[in-house]
């Protein structure tokens, strides 16, 4: 009983803000909502113990210590010249 309840509760809710949705006439508002909806709409990011961030972290300084990066010029460099590279790091 609650359940239906609230459903039809949740839906009034809704029918009311597309009223008042229809009525903004400045953009940014809209899209600020449209913004926030679908960040809300999105999968939260499963959060991760110490210990598994710590391996990422060793992982990525590794790689960096490698020498695979790219530096911030690079790229900049390699996005102004129209350049893509997927998956390289050169």
């Amino acid at each position: 009983m609650a359940k239906t309840k609230r459903l039809m509760q949740i839906e009034a809710e809704r029918s009311l803000l597309i009223k008042e949705l229809k009525m903004i006439d400045d953009l940014s508002i809209i899209m600020k909502v449209r913004a926030y909806v679908n960040k809300k709409m999105q999968p939260k990011e499963e959060e991760i113990d110490i210990e598994q961030y710590n391996r990422e972290y060793d992982a990525i300084m590794k790689r960096m210590d490698a020498g695979e990066f790219v530096t911030h010029e690079a790229a900049v460099k390699r996005l102004s010249n129209g350049k893509r590279k997927e998956n390289s790091l050169e």
